[in-house]
C-alpha cells in the first residue's frame, strides 16, 4: 500500500513537472519569440497538436486539483504552496484555451 502511494505522488510530481515545462514553453514562445529560437520552434510543433495537448493538459490539472481536494489534511504547512501552484497551473490553462479559441475563431488556427 506504501508503495503505490509513493508511486502516485512520483507520477503527480511528474506531471507538475510536464505541466510547468509545457506552459514554459508556450508562453517563452508566444511572448518572446526571439529570445530563444528551440523554444519557439518546439511551440510551433506543439501547437500542430493544440487539441490533444490541451485534452491531456486538463486530465493533468484535474488530477492536481483532486489530488489537493483528496490530500487536504496531509499537506499542513505545504498547503499554501501547493494550493497557489494548482491555482496558477489551472489559471493557464484556461488562459491558453481562451487564447486558442480566440485565434481559432478569428484566424483559423491556433497561433
Amino acid at each position: 500500500m506504501q508503495q503505490d502511494r509513493s508511486s502516485a505522488r512520483i507520477l503527480l510530481t511528474v506531471t507538475v513537472v510536464a505541466v510547468i515545462l509545457f506552459n514554459l514553453v508556450y508562453w517563452i514562445g508566444k511572448f518572446f519569440p526571439d529570445l530563444i529560437s528551440v523554444v519557439t520552434d518546439l511551440r510551433l510543433q506543439l501547437l500542430a497538436h493544440w487539441g490533444l495537448f490541451m485534452f491531456l493538459e486538463f486530465l493533468a490539472v484535474i488530477s492536481l486539483f483532486v489530488d489537493l481536494i483528496v490530500r487536504w489534511d496531509e499537506f499542513g504547512t505545504r498547503l499554501k504552496g501547493r494550493l497557489a501552484l494548482t491555482g496558477i497551473l489551472i489559471a493557464g490553462w484556461v488562459f491558453r484555451m481562451i487564447l486558442g479559441v480566440i485565434d481559432l475563431y478569428m484566424i483559423g488556427t491556433v497561433q
